[in-house]
């Protein structure tokens, strides 16, 4: 799992030693060089899953569930050969047969009952919750801290998933240890999920990070994700800290105080046959690399009878909160979302 023309020989003996003592499959190795004196972090890969088998190589296809047809929203606007029926005030009905289908603007991105965006996986190996490399954004200054997307690489329903970090010097002095519990409650199979990993260690002093992700999975009642989750609107940009009591009256969470930017709204669309009782949103932004750059934090509004849960068919309006303090965004920047 590593490449001696590009490790010294220094570090590949410590990562024996480190595999001997703790018995640990590393599952990847993606740096191991040296920039004149200074060694490049070394990040080291490990998936485990509690209360599962590791799995087999053998892939099994998946399906998430997907947002209901249009013929299926609005059903009026459909007669029962499913083409779509277009009036206009004034002019006759036009009737468009087949109704024009709707293409995603983004290669890879999907839109499904309880998660829209990037990188879901229509087959699964067995191989545990791992950690999609690719959309990682590490701080290189300052407190080292990561963001980044996991996901469900096994045919059952993974819980409890936590991504911890281990820094270290290039001589192996452990820094410190960090757990980031991703705030997806289920992660179905195929499914990424994103969290965000803040430590008290200096970036600077950082040469060996070690990645674990653990999960429980099996079978068992999940908490229901069948909710379409659509965006309202978005700001275009960051003007400054808002103070949210006087911008937005009906939310939840401003009546909570809580501390952010308010960014935008969204609806959630409940299509299961019960209750949402307790709906969350939570989001991701995915720059033009694909990684995931930071955390949004979203609060569903409550109804006129102060009742937070979505009916059946019903729909409840969430707001969306950055809390970094002048924030920047970039042009090509998408928003993932789930429904937690």
């Amino acid at each position: 799992m590593y490449d001696d023309d590009h490790c010294s020989d220094g570090a590949v003996a410590r990562l024996r030693r480190v595999q001997a003592a703790t018995g640990m499959a590393f599952l990847g190795l993606l740096a191991c060089a040296w920039r004149g004196t200074h060694a490049l972090p070394l990040l080291l890969l490990v998936a485990t899953s509690a209360g599962a088998s590791s799995g087999s190589l053998l892939e099994t296809r998946i399906a998430l569930p997907v947002v209901p047809p249009p013929n299926v929203r609005q059903p009026g606007a459909f007669d029962e050969s499913g083409c779509a029926l277009i009036s206009r005030l004034g002019a006759a009905t036009r009737r468009i047969c087949p109704a024009r289908a709707v293409v995603p603007t983004t290669p890879g991105w999907s839109r499904h009952l309880g998660y829209a965006g990037p990188r879901v996986a229509s087959r699964v190996g067995g191989t545990g919750v791992v950690l999609l490399t690719d959309t990682l954004d590490v701080a290189a200054l300052g407190w080292w801290r990561a963001t980044g997307l996991v996901r469900n690489d096994t045919a059952e329903h993974a819980r409890d998933v936590m991504a911890t970090v281990t820094l270290a010097t290039a001589n192996d002095w452990i820094l410190g240890t960090a757990t980031a519990v991703v705030p997806v409650r289920d992660v179905r199979p195929g499914e990424p999920a994103p969290f965000d990993l803040r430590t008290l260690v200096r970036a600077e002093a950082v040469r060996r990070i070690e990645w674990r992700v653990t999960a429980t999975n099996g079978p068992g009642p999940a908490p229901t994700r069948d909710a379409e989750i659509e965006i309202g609107r978005i700001s275009p940009a960051l003007a400054g800290r808002i103070t949210l009591p006087g911008r937005l009256l009906a939310s939840e969470a401003s009546a909570g105080g809580l501390e952010g930017s308010w960014i935008g709204w969204g609806v959630l669309r409940n299509w299961s046959a019960d209750p949402l009782e307790r709906p969350g949103v939570v989001g991701m932004w995915i720059d033009e690399r694909g990684r995931a750059v930071r955390m949004v934090h979203g609060r569903v509004r409550r109804d006129g009878g102060g009742q937070i849960a979505v009916p059946p068919r019903g729909t409840r309006t969430f707001d969306l909160f950055e809390r970094e303090p002048a924030a920047r965004r970039g042009s090509g920047w998408r928003l993932a979302l789930w429904q937690t």
